[in-house]
């Protein structure tokens, strides 16, 4: 259920969309997500995705691949072609992480995988929870992902697009 929700906040987003996700397939769940922040993309929102560099994939990442093609900026957090080598290999982003113009968020315990598309049923099923968030609390979540953002790319969110005044509630 979470899927359809967060496909159509992207849809509606206006000014920026924020994705970080420990693991994004690029398979029957991870597709509409690309598709749905490419089209972001196109229309002038400011997409910024974060995958991490172990859980997004070892080696590859077609999700990554796919969307930096379309020119979406995408990263992966502390990815490295030996992860058995890197100083960092314990320290991941296990974030479930979806913010959209400052003012609506998702946050939980799904991933983006067919894993988690349970009518579809899937060899080996994963059920998490995930919410749809809105009012203050979605301003320290953007600022969790403008965070994990600028240290793995050195790029600082800080405009009205990602920090829009919020009322409070």
């Amino acid at each position: 259920n979470a899927y359809p929700a967060m496909l159509a906040a992207i849809d509606a987003a206006e000014k920026s969309v924020g994705l970080a996700s420990y693991i994004f397939r690029d398979d029957a769940a991870g597709i509409p997500f690309i598709e749905a922040l490419i089209r972001a993309h196109r229309r002038g929102v400011q997409v910024r995705v974060l995958i991490d560099g172990i859980g997004g994939g070892y080696f590859r990442s077609g999700t990554y691949e796919k969307l930096r093609e379309a020119g979406v900026p995408v990263d992966r957090f502390l990815h490295s072609y030996v992860p058995w080598k890197t100083p960092f290999l314990n320290l991941r982003n296990h974030r479930k992480l979806l913010v959209i113009d400052g003012r609506s968020a998702f946050t939980g315990g799904i991933n983006i995988g067919a894993e988690n598309l349970l009518a579809k049923s899937p060899p080996h099923p994963v059920r998490d929870t995930h919410f749809r968030l809105e009012g203050p609390v979605v301003e320290q979540l953007t600022e969790v992902f403008a965070d994990d953002w600028l240290y793995e790319t050195g790029e600082k969110l800080l405009d009205e697009a990602w920090f829009p005044d919020l009322s409070p509630c």
